[in-house]
């Protein structure tokens, strides 16, 4: 064995440094060779067959340990690191090297001896340590033989496999469990105490399993083939060793360098985006090649993938290195995409462009890893030194537009309530024997002085009153009072700054000035005013509020205030945060007397009443129990697509396949707004109010529409079929390289610009209405088009971080759930386990933030929960496929939708 040359790859970039040799051997290397090692200093490797070669990365000072005769075939360091043992296995001898007693009779000048723990087992294709070093699993042919770390002996015998086993590993947190794969393309779980067999998979693929590795972290196991195809399966009891995922690595990765290549940035040291691509475009007429998976390994450097620049993410996610022949590769296990690429070709220092064998450390040092790879082709072995933040840095694509440095972010402008807030905060200071009586007394007191002071305001409520108790001073103390007043009027946060060009400021500032047609409690008012220079006249009754309100009894503030107190005490309750999610069916309803399909739902923002949109050509609303129907709203002449409440939750916008809109009144049966075909050449599939109730958004087409409208019931007796509703076009705004939006979404419950946009083209866009035009694309989010997007936006009972308004969802027809990040456009998180291939299947958010539901076409809806890629729960019961979900605002409870027209509640 021999040292061809040591040194760095720096291949004429000026770049940072990606990869760097720190040796290239050259050495004969056996054909039965299939497992290399690395750990946190050192790597093993076999030196002309029979020899096992430690080489110190730290020192290079390398160590040789002579003790077999034939062939080694197989490498595995411990599980500790004092004392650090060493397991090298041949066809004739397993041996356990304990390294620091290696190295010591070695500087001795003495020959280095281990411990021989097993015989004549055979062609031994893995080895691996348990957790605490005791026992050693050795993978020889089909069996898995549980030998003694400390003395020759045979502790258990797994057998069953019908091919030769490839790897093993142990669970770390499940006593004696031990997993398995084979070239027999199963993967088995085993009791090695016992020797017994757990669990036993179908055969997952054509080609041999090659690679496992264990998820602690996310309780989850991780297994590849020869052809470049990974399965993620879950380890948590309830679940059945159910697949989570399965990766099209080969697909992945050229969809990662196109993605790279348009960007336009370099990749690596010394190589750029085209000759990345090339190196993994097939050329026309060449044969096709595979990508075994040769090694998955766990990647720690988590914080590389976020730099100080760009805000960080708002989920944790898990990153693993996967070796192949062609490169090493790094994957995001919450999203199933790739987050760099190492092509070996790409490295002309290297000298190596396929590898037989690859191994990595576990753990990075100084953000850098230790890689072992051997030639496929030549006698040759590689110690590489790779910048995992450098090769993350250099392969990061940005989607959003040259020029626009400001991040994208929706910020509460209010508080994400029901309603406008005004805080007040009092400080009482009163001695100690007074204190405890004015505590008990003081928050009644207030909330009946207070109703009393705002009766003569316009639909004021009042909210949560707190009362606490701080020391103040050594001989006083301090109650500090903070009152929460809610109404409905409209009010303009200094923090909402339109600018002067924008399309938000041409409807905003009208609706704002538009006076109300009610007045103060109701009341008549006389129009025409006598023009006399008395007080007070005798009317003559024709210019008089009605004669029947004379006679009334004067109680009105005091059943208004107890009506208030109700009310109050019902609508200021605060969404459970840590609730069990809604997985216990309580009752059902069919929303008419023959199967109809129900196109949409949508709570109120009170989580008092549910809308259904039906495919009969009518809108349904229940209240919230689903024991009654409030009202039924008819006069569209097709399917209605959409639904949507007001802010204020008095009137709800539907939109239909007649290419019609309408606006309706919740307490009256007839429209209030209709915008007729005239005014749309297609369909319009979504509609919504935006802007706190000053705009409606519809998606039309290939554009979608923003509206400022002036909403008017009152009737003239003349003309009692004119519409005195008014509404007006402000803006158009096409999405590009599409022909039909097909899914919109904004937020309404706060002042927010941003609008979300999905288009037949399978791309995802950006809108900024204070701006008014684009301002990023995510080109082919999905495999096919998105049929929903899915905002987190919280509701009127529920406050969540800050950050978790930037987080939104869609889904596409056998594409399963994407959450992505608004911040940095990227995938944060994917979710599969439900079926979307027949119907597009509707999903929801609850207002918590903790669960995502889904419908699903094998008549069942699913909930996972954020932090999840698969499925908590699998809510079964209907009698066809579930099209959409929805949460209730105000408490935890989910709804779901069928096929045939019924709705089933769901609670914890």
């Amino acid at each position: 064995m021999e040292s061809d040359r040591d040194g760095c790859s720096s291949g004429g970039s000026c770049g940072p440094e990606v990869v760097s040799v720190k040796h290239l051997l050259k050495c004969k290397l056996s054909e039965s060779l299939v497992q290399l090692a690395c750990s946190h200093r050192h790597c093993a490797f076999p030196g002309n067959q029979n020899e096992l070669w430690i080489w110190n990365t730290a020192t290079d000072q390398p160590l040789c340990l002579l003790g077999h005769r034939h062939s080694i075939s197989a490498i595995s360091f411990g599980s500790k690191i004092n004392p650090l043992l060493v397991c090298s296995a041949s066809r004739e001898y397993v041996i356990v090297w304990n390294l620091d007693e290696c190295i010591q009779k070695g500087q001795e000048g003495l020959t280095p001896r281990g411990i021989v723990i097993g015989t004549v087992l055979g062609m031994v294709l893995h080895v691996r340590f348990s957790p605490d070093d005791q026992q050693v699993a050795v993978c020889a042919g089909n069996k898995i033989y549980m030998l003694s770390a400390k003395n020759e002996a045979i502790l258990a015998e797994l057998d069953g496999h019908l091919a030769p086993v490839t790897a093993a590993e142990f669970c770390t947190w499940e006593k004696s469990m031990l997993i398995s794969v084979s070239e027999d393309r199963t993967f088995k779980v085993w009791d090695y105490s016992t020797g017994q067999l757990i669990y036993q998979s179908g055969v997952l693929t054509a080609f041999p399993l090659l690679s496992l590795l264990i998820d602690e972290e996310n309780k989850q196991f991780i297994t590849g083939c020869a052809e470049g195809q990974l399965w993620i399966f879950s380890l948590i009891p309830e679940h059945n060793y159910r697949c989570i995922a399965r990766i099209n690595l080969k697909r992945e990765q050229e969809k990662f360098c196109n993605k790279v290549w348009k960007s336009g940035k370099e990749i690596g040291k010394g190589q750029n985006t085209s000759k990345l691509c090339k190196t993994n475009v097939r050329p026309e007429g060449s044969v096709e090649t595979s990508l075994p998976i040769l090694l998955i390994e766990h990647c720690d450097s988590i914080v590389c993938f976020h730099n100080e620049e760009n805000v960080y993410s708002a989920l944790k996610s898990s990153y693993f290195w996967i070796g192949s022949s062609t490169g090493l590769l790094i994957i995001n296990l919450a999203n199933f995409e790739l987050e760099a690429f190492l092509s070996y070709k790409a490295y002309s220092d290297l000298g190596i462009q396929f590898a037989g064998l690859c191994a990595l450390t576990r753990q990075a040092v100084n953000g850098k890893v230790l890689c072992l790879i051997t030639s496929m082709f030549e006698d040759m072995i590689a110690v590489l030194e790779i910048n995992v933040a450098a090769l993350v840095r250099t392969q990061q694509s940005d989607f959003l537009p040259c020029g626009n440095k400001n991040s994208l972010s929706v910020i509460a402008r209010l508080c994400a309530t029901g309603h406008h807030c005004l805080g007040l905060a009092v400080r009482l200071v009163f001695s100690p024997p007074y204190c405890g009586l004015i505590k008990s007394v003081v928050h009644q007191f207030l909330y009946e002085v207070l109703c009393e002071t705002v009766e003569s305001l316009t639909d004021v409520q009042v909210g949560h009153i707190r009362c606490s108790l701080v020391i103040y001073q050594a001989s006083h103390f301090v109650i500090e009072v903070t009152m929460l007043i809610k109404h409905d009027f409209p009010m303009v946060n200094p923090w909402c700054s339109l600018l002067a060009n924008s399309p938000l400021c041409k409807g905003f500032k009208k609706n704002m000035k538009v006076p109300s047609s009610k007045t103060p409690r109701g009341k008549s008012r006389v129009e025409d005013q006598p023009l006399v220079f008395h007080n007070k006249i005798k009317s003559s009754g024709y210019t008089a509020a009605p004669r029947m309100t004379m006679f009334s009894a004067n109680n009105a503030k005091k059943n208004e205030v107890s009506k208030w107190k109700i009310s109050c005490k019902r609508k200021n309750k605060e969404y459970p945060l840590e609730s069990y999610p809604p997985v216990k069916y309580d009752r059902g309803k069919s929303v008419t007397s023959k199967p109809t399909q129900i196109c949409c739902i949508q709570y109120s923002g009170d989580g008092e009443m549910l809308a259904c949109g039906l495919a009969d050509k009518t809108v349904l609303i229940f209240n919230s129990s689903l024991t009654d129907t409030y009202s039924a709203f008819s006069g569209h002449a097709g399917a209605v697509n959409s639904v949507g409440w007001s802010h204020d939750n008095k009137w709800l916008v539907s939109a239909s396949e007649d290419r019609t809109l309408r606006v309706w009144s919740v307490c009256n049966k007839e429209p209030a707004l209709i915008l007729g075909k005239e005014k749309f050449h297609k369909p319009v599939r979504f509609a919504q109010f935006y802007f706190i109730d000053a705009f409606i958004l519809l998606s039309c087409g290939a554009e979608f529409h923003l509206l400022s409208f002036h909403l008017d019931t009152t009737k003239d007796d003349l003309k009692r079929y004119e519409q005195r509703s008014v509404c007006k076009l402000v803006q158009k705004f096409p999405v590009a390289s599409t022909v039909e939006i097909t899914s919109l979404s904004a937020v309404n419950d706060f002042y927010s610009y941003i609008v979300l946009a999905a288009g037949s083209n399978r791309a995802l866009e950006v809108f900024d209405l204070n701006v008014g035009c684009s301002t990023a694309v995510i080109p082919e989010a999905h495999t096919r088009s998105v049929h929903q997007i899915c905002q987190n936006k919280g509701s009127s009972f529920s406050t969540q971080q800050p950050e978790a308004y930037n987080l939104f969802m869609t889904t596409a027809a056998g594409d399963g759930i994407k959450l992505w990040d608004l911040r940095t456009l990227r995938c944060e998180r994917r979710f599969e386990g439900h079926s979307s291939r027949c119907y597009p299947c509707g999903i929801a958010v609850s207002p918590c933030g903790r669960f995502i539901a889904s419908g699903s076409d094998d008549k069942c809806a699913y909930l996972y929960e954020m932090h999840s890629s698969t499925f908590s729960h699998k809510l079964g019961g209907n009698a066809d496929s579930v099209i959409n979900v929805t949460f209730s605002p105000s408490s935890p409870q989910l709804t779901t939708a069928t096929l045939d027209g019924k709705l089933q509640l769901f609670l914890p």
